[in-house]
């Protein structure tokens, strides 16, 4: 629940590019040091590759979502005649 809020925050507050930067280095950081072998990337359980998998494979698009909608720049009438 909190890695959500978090991926939500950052890319409401500092864009999509920030929100699966966060992403994935959360998703890093889960796997050495929540997942067994400790300190290692590689996760022996089933189980908790498939939840970090589907962390990154919501949090991704998540980001997109959430990230601010850049303005259009103002069209010049004087080219457009």
């Amino acid at each position: 629940m909190i890695f959500t809020l978090v991926i939500i925050a950052m890319a409401m507050r500092f864009g999509a590019g920030a929100g699966v930067l966060g992403c994935l280095l959360s998703a890093i950081i889960f796997a050495l040091f929540l997942f067994k072998p400790m300190g290692s990337v590689a996760i022996a359980n089933p189980s908790a590759k498939s939840n970090l998998l589907w962390m990154i494979l919501l949090g991704v698009p998540g980001s997109y979502l959430f990230a601010p909608i850049e303005a259009e720049p103002a069209k010049d009438d004087k080219q457009s005649k």
